[in-house]
C-alpha cells in the first residue's frame, strides 16, 4: 500500500483527478438532461459514476506508465517506473485490483453498462502490446487514433448509465454531445503537446513535430471551435458560444512562441463549467428566457 500511495502522489494526484472526474460527469450529465428534457437533479448515482470515472482514469494512467517506459527513460527519467519506485509487476497487480471496484460500483446498472466498462478496460489493456508496434509507437497521430477511443468510451458509459437510470433510449443528439465532448478534450490533448521549433527536443513526441507547429495549432483551434459550435447546436443555447472568446488567446500563439498548455486547461474547464451552468439555469426555468432564441 505504501508503494501505491507514493505512486499516486507522483502520477495521479487524487484531489485533482477527483475534481476532474466530477466535472466531467456533471457537465455530460447536465448536457444529457438538456437533450432529454429532464431536470438537472443529482442523486446517489452521481457518486457511483464519478467514482467509476476516477478509478478508470487511474487505470488508464497506469497503462500509460507501463507503455511509455522506454520513452520515459530518455525524456522523463524521474517517472516512478523508470526510477524503480514501482515495478511492472506492481502496476499489473494494481490494474487487476481496480477492476473489482469499477464493476462493483456499476453492478446494478445492467448488462450494457457493465459490458461498456469491460470493453473499456480490455481495450486499454490491449494497448500495452499494440503500443509495441513501431508505427503506432513512433507516429503520434496514429497513436492518438488508436488510444483516444478509451476517452470516448468513458463518455459513452456515462450516456448509457444515465439512460438506464431514466429508462429511456438513445437520441441522435446524444451522439453529437459525445462528439462535442471528444473535440473539447482533444483540444486539451493537442494544446499540451505543441511546442515551437526552437523548443522541440529531438525524438520528443509532439503534434507540432508531426504536423508542424502552425498546422498543429490550427487543428487544435479547429477542434475547440467544433466543440463550442456543436454543443451550442445540440443544447439549443447560445451560452457555449462564450467558449469562442478565450480561443483568441490560442490564436495569438500562431504569432508568438508561447505554450498552449494553459489555454487547453482553461478551455476544458470553461467548457465543463458552461455546460453545467446551462443545466442549472434550465433547472430554474431560465434556459428559454435567457439562453435560447424563439
Amino acid at each position: 500500500m505504501k508503494k501505491l500511495a507514493s505512486f499516486c502522489r507522483e502520477v495521479y494526484h487524487p484531489g485533482v483527478h477527483l475534481y476532474f472526474s466530477l466535472n466531467w460527469y456533471l457537465a455530460l450529465f447536465s448536457g444529457l438532461c438538456l437533450v432529454h428534457g429532464r431536470p438537472f437533479t443529482l442523486g446517489p448515482d452521481a457518486l457511483a459514476v464519478t467514482g467509476t470515472l476516477f478509478l478508470v482514469l487511474f487505470y488508464l494512467r497506469i497503462i500509460d506508465e507501463v507503455k511509455d517506459f522506454d520513452y520515459d527513460r530518455v525524456f522523463n527519467p524521474s517517472r516512478p517506473l523508470v526510477r524503480g519506485l514501482v515495478t511492472v509487476k506492481d502496476l499489473q497487480t494494481y490494474l487487476f485490483v481496480l477492476i473489482i471496484p469499477v464493476i462493483g460500483l456499476n453492478i446494478l446498472y445492467g448488462g450494457t453498462v457493465i459490458g461498456l466498462l469491460a470493453v473499456e478496460l480490455l481495450y486499454a489493456y490491449l494497448l500495452l502490446p499494440v503500443d509495441r508496434l513501431r508505427p503506432i509507437r513512433e507516429n503520434v497521430i496514429l497513436n492518438l487514433f488508436v488510444t483516444y477511443p478509451v476517452n470516448i468510451l468513458l463518455s459513452v458509459y456515462v450516456l448509457f448509465q444515465s439512460l438506464f437510470q431514466w429508462g429511456e433510449g438513445v437520441l441522435a443528439s446524444d451522439w453529437s454531445l459525445i462528439i462535442a465532448f471528444a473535440c473539447a478534450f482533444l483540444y486539451y490533448e493537442f494544446a499540451r503537446k505543441i511546442t515551437w521549433p526552437e523548443s522541440q527536443i529531438k525524438g520528443q513526441r509532439t503534434y507540432s513535430d508531426a504536423l508542424g507547429t502552425k498546422t498543429a495549432v490550427a487543428v487544435a483551434l479547429g477542434l475547440a471551435t467544433c466543440a463550442a459550435l456543436l454543443v451550442t447546436v445540440t443544447l439549443k443555447t447560445w451560452l457555449p458560444l462564450l467558449l469562442l472568446a478565450p480561443l483568441g488567446h490560442g490564436l495569438s500563439l500562431l504569432r508568438r512562441n508561447k505554450s498552449m498548455a494553459l489555454s487547453g486547461t482553461a478551455f476544458i474547464g470553461l467548457f465543463y463549467g458552461i455546460v453545467i451552468a446551462a443545466g442549472i439555469l434550465a433547472r430554474f426555468d431560465l434556459r428559454f428566457h435567457l439562453l435560447v432564441g424563439p
